[in-house]
């Protein structure tokens, strides 16, 4: 894509957002709100794919002290999950209407990007919901020792390396770091049976009305079958579409937790772009 197809913009707190096919006028649009610790830039081949295949405007964004938008280090951004949820996808929301003048939003989530959804009252709003492996991390529905990582992740190794450094440096997990709030709030929901809605008194989940779509893959570590059935099932006022692929059934050998945005898969983006409204 020619670069002038797309812009970045910034906010004043130095949160970074990219626009594509900032130029041209559209009724509809497409938010992708990252993993956890996921920059943008990560989902700029299947935006750009879908900016050109699709008449939709498409906008990434990083959560304030992840990717482009670190002002400062990230052991001094006061940021919770929480705070990314309510501030940050908030008033990116809040920009494709307002100031880019776009009133149907389609939302795509990846892992926490879906998760959060509940969090975000502007998400009753919403035209379309398509979650990819999104769910709970609640320890329990892994299983040997993959419950047993889980556990050391959520109990000891996060809440240890906060407290020693200051923030979650992201080379432990090959993520970016997190800023401390985040990485804390985090390892406290994963330990949670009803992960954050054990901890937050407001969410949303009952004012979304819109359809949503659930994808998940069964060779996802991160995400096995149950915890993405746990988020489905919160959206009761919904039409919910949910998939579980098995990689062979789309002839592919893996897809995992992150292999449907990467190039190589690019043949299964059509799957997403067809969902969009």
């Amino acid at each position: 894509m020619k670069e002038e197809l797309f812009i970045q913009h910034q906010f004043p707190d130095g949160m970074n957002i990219l626009i594509f096919n900032k130029e041209e006028e559209y009724e509809s649009s497409l938010l992708i709100v990252p993993a956890n610790g996921v920059p943008m830039l990560f989902y700029f081949p299947i935006a750009e794919w879908i900016a050109i295949n699709n008449n939709v405007k498409i906008v990434l964004m990083d959560y304030l002290g992840i990717g482009k938008s670190k002002p400062e280090h990230p052991r001094f951004i006061d940021r919770s999950v929480v705070d990314w949820a309510r501030k940050d996808v908030s008033r990116v929301i809040e920009f494709i209407r307002s100031e880019l003048s776009i009133s149907r939003i389609n939302y795509l989530g990846h892992s926490i990007g879906g998760q959060m959804i509940g969090l975000i009252p502007e998400a009753i709003n919403l035209d379309k919901i398509i979650l990819i492996a999104s769910q709970s991390a609640y320890y329990k529905y892994w299983k040997g020792l993959s419950r047993l990582k889980m556990i050391t992740n959520w109990y000891l190794l996060i809440p240890t390396l906060v407290n020693t450094f200051g923030y979650l440096p992201g080379r432990i997990s090959g993520m970016e770091d997190l800023p401390p709030k985040a990485a804390l709030e985090w390892a406290k929901w994963c330990r949670s049976k009803e992960y954050y809605l054990d901890h937050q008194n407001e969410t949303f989940f009952d004012e979304i009305k819109c359809p949503v779509v659930s994808i998940s893959f069964s060779d996802d570590n991160y995400a096995p079958k149950a915890s993405v059935d746990w988020l489905a099932n919160k959206f009761v006022n919904a039409r919910v579409d949910r998939m579980h692929f098995d990689p062979n059934d789309l002839n592919k050998k893996t897809l995992s937790h992150f292999g449907i945005f990467k190039s190589r898969n690019s043949d299964l983006w059509q799957l997403i772009n067809e969902e969009l409204v």
